[in-house]
Order: structure tokens, then sequence, then C-alpha cells
């Protein structure tokens, strides 16, 4: 028995992810659109996000990160996720994330690093593959201190 959805088809454009997102080449808006909830005047406007993915896309490939290789990011969540995930899978790569509140003991991030063949892990790992003795190859950190203040820009 086929089962229908009762909403109407939706177009889905034939682009590229960051090409639907921003446009291509035009002007980006410097307006906040992610907030850090930890201090609100620290943002990421869509000029600035589209910056970082790019930035993040340009180290994988002088990394040597090959094409649809996995990433994994292990963090929590803050304003740098989307900028991580765009940068991961509007580059080519696969995007695989964890959240740090599984501990360096904890099975989630072994399970997530062994079911897949890892060559790169960012921050917080790094005590996870210390204790498990698994090989970490690069890790890096996103600079939170420097982004961009409201009152900076006038906000």
């Amino acid at each position: 028995m086929v089962i229908r959805c009762p909403y109407p088809d939706i177009a889905i454009p034939e682009q590229d992810i960051l090409t639907y997102l921003f446009g291509s080449g035009q002007l980006l808006p410097e307006d906040p659109i992610w907030i850090d909830a930890a201090n609100s005047t620290r943002y990421l406007s869509l000029r600035t996000a589209l910056q970082w993915i790019k930035r993040l896309a340009v180290g994988l490939d002088k990394l040597g990160v090959q094409k649809d290789e996995v990433v994994m990011i292990v963090t929590p969540n803050h304003i740098f996720v989307p900028v991580a995930y765009l940068g991961i899978i509007g580059s080519g790569r696969i995007f695989s994330g964890a959240n740090p509140a599984y501990t360096a003991d904890g099975r989630y991030i072994y399970h997530r690093l062994l079911s897949w063949s890892y060559p790169y892990a960012l921050p917080l790992v790094v005590a996870f593959c210390k204790h498990r003795s698994l090989v970490l190859l690069r890790h890096g950190f996103f600079p939170h201190k420097s982004l961009p203040h409201r009152k900076e820009l006038g906000h």
C-alpha cells in the first residue's frame, strides 16, 4: 500500500546549499542572525558566517581532508555549530557531531568514533582519544573571543 503525503509537493532547487542560503555574489547584510546566548553582544551575521564557512573549507583543504571524508565536531551548542556544519558539508565533506555532555569515558563518543573511520576531530575529543589510545591527527578551535560585538558595528 502506497501512502501519500496530504500536502502538495514543494520545489527543491537544484543548487548547492551555500548558494541557496547565501546567494551568489551579492553583498550580505551585517545584521545578527546567530547571537551568543552567553553574551548577547557577540553574534554572527550572514556576511561573517559566510566568511567563517569559507575559512573552514579552505582550512580543511589545507589539512588534506578529502571530499566525502567525515569530519567530526565535538562541541556544546553555540553559534559556530551552523558555521561548522555548513563549512563541512558545503565543501563536500561529511559532518558528524557529538555533544561533550557525553564524557570522555562515555560510550556515545566511543561509538561515534568507531562507527566511522574518523581521521580528523575537533576540540574535546583529545581527552577521549588519549583515554582510548586512539590517534588524533588534527584538532582546532573556532576563536569565539574574536567575534564582532554589537557595539562595534553600531547595534
